[in-house]
Order: C-alpha cells, then structure tokens, then sequence
C-alpha cells in the first residue's frame, strides 16, 4: 500500500512541476506492472529515466559541486542503460524483478529530480 500511495504522489509533483510527458509515461508504466506487463513497463519507467537524463544534461537542475552534478548525471546514464537491457529488446527477456527495479528507480528519481528543482 505504501508503494502504491508514493507513486500516486509521485505522479502529482511530476503533475504539478509541468512534466506532463514524464507523468503519462510514469502512470502508463505503473499502469502496464499492475496489469503483469513487466516488459512494457520496463519500457516506460525506462522512458522516465531517459527524460530526466536529457533535462539534467541541459539544465543542471541540482546545485552543489560540479562533481555532484556530474554524478547525478553518471547515475542517469548508467540506470538508463541498465534499464534498456532489460525488457523488449533483442535478446532481452523483461521479468516481474526487472520491472520492479525498474519501476522503483523512475520513482525515486522521479520525485527527488522534481522535488529538487521545486525547492530551488
């Protein structure tokens, strides 16, 4: 229940920053792992994660060091690319524990992205 309930809030900081492609790609994924579809969402909680990679490569959205930044954006980059090794890919095969992962990760960056760039 409580995982559920934080990704509700989730999707209504993502609502209310303006991150309506991030939100919709958010809610399907949520939607497709409640419904068993562990590949297809994989698929959108990789979106998520894309997304943000793009808009921290362009904005630098966390102040603090260089180095944070820098990290934050390794952490993208390599979430990111764990993510496309999982699910619809050629050779790839989507399980309930990848898209689990996968679902936790898009959530936790999804709120500490957004709540971060609320606060500054």
């Amino acid at each position: 229940m409580r995982k559920i309930s934080g990704s509700f809030e989730t999707i209504g900081l993502l609502h209310q920053s303006g991150n309506n492609e991030i939100t919709e790609d958010l809610t399907q994924g949520l939607l497709r792992f409640e419904k068993g579809d562990w590949e297809g969402a994989i698929k959108f909680f990789r979106k998520v994660v894309e997304a943000f990679r793009h808009i921290v490569q362009k904005e630098q959205p966390i102040e603090g060091s260089k180095n944070r930044a820098q990290a934050i954006q390794d952490f993208l980059s390599k979430s990111f690319g764990l993510l496309s090794n999982f699910g619809e890919h050629y050779g790839t095969h989507g399980a309930f524990q990848d898209a689990a992962l996968a679902r936790d990760l898009a959530i936790a960056i999804s709120k500490f992205l957004t709540e971060r760039r609320k606060d500054q």
